[in-house]
């Protein structure tokens, strides 16, 4: 085994996906590693996808408003568990792993405690991924991160699900499908979690009335 390839055990790993398992870098506590499960066809395709997500933004000048809300891409390396790729490590200001927004919101008491701040670093994500044109495949609460930033500052922050899966991806092409298909996003993600967690992140989802409950009769 080469010299510089980098060791990966258990007590470095973070999370563990479908398709993916994801370890903090040894040398540098604040990136991580991500290496696939079995280097299936669904699992490289996965992360073929990913990659070409983070290629086109290289070639954007107008990616400003994503850089807090989503990791940066950092290469790839060799790990004793395959080839895996690095990028920024979502960390609280206690050094800790950032956790999932789904960890916060079955928490009755983090809601108590954070439920406020969630909605407002919703607000800040939102606008940051409408106006940077953010492209995922969805937006799910297992797959965001709460960061706690300290001195009052918190953060959103997507770390999986990114690109599309298109063969020709028409939101790479056009800004006005990339922006369509995020609101849509956005709207869903907002649905999901008043049905599922009964948490109203965004104001007007609380007040939400569908077309059924608009045609019954008074």
């Amino acid at each position: 085994m080469a010299s510089d390839t980098i060791q990966l055990d258990e007590s470095l790993l973070i999370g563990k996906g479908l398709h993916r398992f994801c370890y903090q870098h040894p040398e540098n506590p604040a990136l991580c590693i991500k290496v696939s499960l079995d280097n299936s066809a669904r699992s490289l395709k996965e992360i073929n996808r990913e990659l070409r997500f983070y290629r086109f933004l290289e070639g954007r000048t107008d990616t400003a408003n994503l850089d807090t809300i989503l990791p940066r891409y950092h290469g790839s390396v060799e790990t004793s568990e395959g080839t895996g790729h690095m990028f920024g490590l979502v960390l609280d200001a206690d050094g800790k792993v950032s956790k999932p927004l789904s960890y916060y919101l079955r928490n009755e008491a983090a809601v108590e405690k954070y439920g406020d701040r969630i909605r407002s670093a919703y607000q800040q994500f939102k606008l940051k991924a409408s106006l940077g044109n953010l492209i995922t495949m969805a937006l799910k609460p297992y797959n965001i991160l709460f960061q706690i930033k300290g001195q009052g500052q918190y953060e959103l922050v997507i770390v999986d699900s990114l690109g599309m899966a298109n063969l020709i991806p028409g939101a790479y092409l056009s800004r006005y499908l990339a922006k369509t298909k995020i609101q849509r996003h956005l709207a869903k993600f907002e649905r999901i979690l008043g049905e599922r967690f009964d948490f109203f992140i965004a104001p007007d989802t609380r007040h939400d009335t569908s077309d059924e409950e608009l045609a019954q009769p008074s």
